[in-house]
């Protein structure tokens, strides 16, 4: 399994992955502006609670215009803040998601698909995103993640 983290609104977001590798559901949100502490301590619990074999850190769903450099920045301060507090996740356990996903080609995705993004799907579509729900976020960009790497649903059946 693969525990994803992801910033948004000044909270960290986390998602898990299925066995298969699928889709992600969101498992925890963290309070506003959590601390390294807060942060170590989620790791740890989710990471043993899921059995999980890796970490990534990645953007949050593009709601409107790209923020770029600042929400890059956001996800590599977050990976090195809980890397420094977990070294033993680093490398080759731990990556940077480099997906940009705007909303609209996710609303798309899920309206094809719907069975794999069950987790997220009913927030998708009704636009629920832009609060602070950072769980939501992570799963939704890790089961995108997953999905255009894996060449889709179709592709887990042959």
């Amino acid at each position: 399994r693969v525990l994803n983290a992801c910033t948004h609104n000044d909270r960290v977001g986390f998602a898990v992955s299925d066995p298969y590798l699928v889709s992600g559901a969101p498992v925890h949100a963290t309070p506003p502006s959590p601390t390294e502490e807060q942060l170590d301590h989620a790791v740890r619990r989710l990471w043993r609670e899921h059995a999980v074999g890796a970490i990534s850190f990645s953007l949050p769903v593009r709601l409107g215009a790209n923020d770029g450099a600042q929400v890059v920045q956001e996800r590599d301060q977050l990976a090195e803040t809980i890397l420094r507090s977990n070294p033993a996740y680093g490398p080759p356990l731990a990556a940077a998601l480099e997906d940009d996903v705007p909303l609209d080609a996710l609303k798309q995705m899920v309206r094809e698909e719907p069975e794999v993004w069950e987790h997220v799907a009913e927030h998708v579509l009704a636009g629920e995103l832009g609060g602070d729900r950072a769980d939501l976020h992570a799963a939704a960009v890790l089961t995108h993640h997953l999905y255009t790497h894996s060449e889709g649903w179709r592709n887990t059946f042959g």
